[in-house]
């Protein structure tokens, strides 16, 4: 990603995985074309590692990632010498043009509006974002291990943000790159304003407006452009105006010049009975906060239609995307973190006189502490303010389910110790566990760790419709935590073609979608032998037959041919799949079943002829020989049976 190809050189020497991809199922082709080096592309290709039809997760090509970086050698090279189809489009139908437009990679966007002309920039993807909305949108939000980034992950025009679990470090921003942002902006919209059709009020499949999507990104200057441009403010369907997305850039500067250059009014309210106030205490924002009270007349005891207050708000801020406190700790300012965690809460307690023992539909505030995982904040409340340690709401749902729904094992731990809480029992009126609670919050980590540790019973069933811990996560549409139960041996799935039927069909389950050993869902039920879900799966997606998994390049087949599973091996046989498809090491499935020792296998596929006992792999070794050097006696014996049988005959 870095384009250093004498360093790429080194580790490729010393036998470094060269087929392993990201978090994001980005490749080394991937990111070597996101650094914008065409030396690097080169060297990859003389040592055939350049895979020209790599895509991640998110079906970005390498086209898409050549757009990333501002070097326009590499996408004529691309362009020329693959002719490649310069509009191709990831899954949410963003086009490379897109993509340069969000990264203000200027030189490609020039280069490709020469070739595709200015309408270009009027293309839509699928949630209804122009050129000019990637253009405007100086943010980036980055889901990775259950964490969500800071919108300062952005392109390579601001600040960024490396994860590590929950370890986050910045870079200082640049200014400088924010005006050139803003320029490059203007000079897109130029383009944009010739073509007969342009809307500046164009907006989203969300209702989302250019004036949007300024206000959340911190610039100032875009939405300056866009009001000589004569933009009108909106509502988007959320009924979030201006002003809302104002608050999320945490700036008083921005939120002050939205409302008075726009005229807009700062305590509008959206449909879920939210406004600009509300939304700045949960970001923790105590000089939005302020801003708002004191210059206009916010009110700190509004309420939203969820009945939550400014103080529930103010108990959300935490440490996933909370621009102040994080901003403070990368600084390394103990006392200013301190003062961000507790300062808004005790402002509004005791300074505004909020009720502290306010309750909404949920609970009290401290059911929100625990959704922030602010230990700090859960025991400022409980030992200052004096509020109860577990209440429950109307369900019996306590400020335990919010710690496990949010992941917060800590917050678990804590209880457990100072309460003498029994967290693997721990129910509400209708016997929901914490781990359906984590189940359906996806926090997969917190899970495990109740699983593990607290033994929490995977199949506990709740009373109101029978839902087991696995039910939940399917509920929330949580692949990783679906594939991670059903991979317990005591977790009931017995009925899982139903619970599979339910994810793709209302919550779009990739089912391409791969975990941390490359397998995809076929793979995974191939090594199971559950042909339900295999003749399901290719119902649905036809190519999966041939899919191979991204660790050892093992097609359905040849995975089937793995683990063993003769009936799914008739099954693929019958769709005429590929009988010769080998896996990254050139063997085919004589070769693996001779390995493996699956005798009725091999017998099945020599015996049928779909396999031939003197194929060789790459290394010119025949099934004889893998037998030999694995030491599968009866695998030997069959072979030289077989092979006595052909000479006599």
């Amino acid at each position: 990603m870095g384009g250093h190809s004498d360093l790429v050189e080194f580790f490729i020497e010393r036998n470094c995985n060269t087929s392993q991809d990201n978090s994001n199922g980005a490749s080394l082709s991937l990111l070597a074309c996101k650094s914008g080096q065409l030396a690097l592309i080169r060297k990859l290709e003389a040592r055939n590692l350049f895979v020209l039809n790599s895509t991640d997760f998110y079906g970005f090509s390498v086209l898409h990632y050549s757009c990333m970086s501002d070097g326009v050698k590499l996408l004529k090279y691309l362009l020329d010498q693959y002719q490649i189809a310069i509009d191709v489009k990831s899954r949410k139908g963003s086009t490379p043009l897109h993509i340069a437009s969000w990264f203000a990679s200027s030189s490609v966007v020039e280069h490709n509006v020469s070739i595709q002309g200015n309408e270009a920039l009027l293309v839509t993807d699928n949630d209804g974002k122009l050129c000019l909305h990637y253009a405007s949108d100086a943010s980036m939000h980055i889901e990775a291990a259950c964490i969500v980034c800071s919108r300062l992950f952005v392109q390579h025009n601001t600040a960024r943000i490396y994860i590590n679990g929950t370890t986050m470090i910045k870079h200082n921003i640049d200014c400088h790159k924010f005006n050139q942002r803003a320029n490059f902006f203007l000079s897109t919209l130029m383009k944009a304003k010739t073509c007969p059709n342009f809307d500046i009020n164009a907006i989203t499949s969300d209702g989302q407006s250019l004036l949007h999507f300024a206000s959340y990104s911190y610039s100032i200057l875009i939405m300056k452009a866009l009001k000589e441009y004569g933009i009108d403010s909106s509502l988007d369907y959320r009924g979030l105006s201006p002003v809302h997305f104002a608050t999320w850039s945490v700036s008083t500067s921005v939120l002050n010049y939205i409302i008075s250059q726009y005229n807009l009014n700062a305590n509008d309210a959206d449909y879920e009975g939210c406004t600009p106030l509300l939304s700045s205490c949960s970001l923790g924002s105590v000089n939005s906060v302020k801003y708002l009270i004191y210059d206009h007349s916010s009110d700190p005891t509004v309420t939203d239609n969820n009945g939550m207050t400014c103080l529930h708000y103010s108990c959300r801020h935490d440490n996933e995307g909370r621009m102040l406190v994080h901003h403070a700790a990368w600084s390394g300012n103990f006392d200013l973190v301190n003062y961000l965690i507790t300062g808004q809460v005790t402002f509004l307690i005791d300074d505004l006189k909020c009720d502290v023992t306010a309750l909404d539909k949920y609970g009290n505030c401290v059911l929100d502490a625990f959704s922030s995982g602010n230990i700090d904040l859960v025991r400022l409340l409980i030992q200052q303010y004096k509020l109860e340690p577990i209440i429950s709401n109307s369900s019996g749902l306590t400020a335990l389910h919010a710690a496990a729904k949010a992941g917060h094992t800590h917050i678990l731990e804590w209880y457990s110790q100072e309460y003498s809480v029994d967290i693997t029992n721990h129910t509400d009126n209708n016997k929901y566990t914490l781990a359906h609670a984590a189940a359906y919050g996806g926090k997969l980590n917190c899970l495990q760790e109740l699983i593990n540790k607290y033994h929490c019973d995977v199949n506990a069933t709740t009373t109101d419709n029978g839902s087991t811990v696995l039910h939940r996560a399917c509920a929330g549409g949580h692949v990783s935590v679906v594939l991670y139960l059903t991979s317990l041996p005591q977790c009931n799935y017995s009925d899982s073609l139903p619970i599979l039927k339910h994810l793709v069909e209302n919550h779009q389950l990739d089912l391409c979608a791969v975990n941390d050993e490359g397998m995809a869902s076929i793979h995974l039920a191939c090594s199971e032998g559950r042909l339900n879900l295999i003749q399901y799966i290719i119902e649905h997606i036809p190519s999966s037959i041939e899919l191979p998994d991204s660790q050892h390049g093992r097609t359905s087949f040849l995975t089937a041919v793995y683990f063993n599973q003769l009936e799914v091996i008739k099954y693929f046989i019958s769709k005429k799949c590929n009988l010769s498809a080998t896996d990254d090491e050139g063997s085919v499935a004589v070769h693996i079943s001779a390995e493996r020792g699956h005798l009725n296998v091999l017998e099945y596929l020599i015996d049928n002829n779909y396999g031939n006992p003197n194929v060789v792999d790459c290394q010119d070794r025949t099934p004889l020989h893998v037998a030999v050097a694995a030491g599968q006696f009866e695998i030997l014996k069959y072979l030289l049976n077989k092979a006595f049988i052909r000479q006599s005959s």
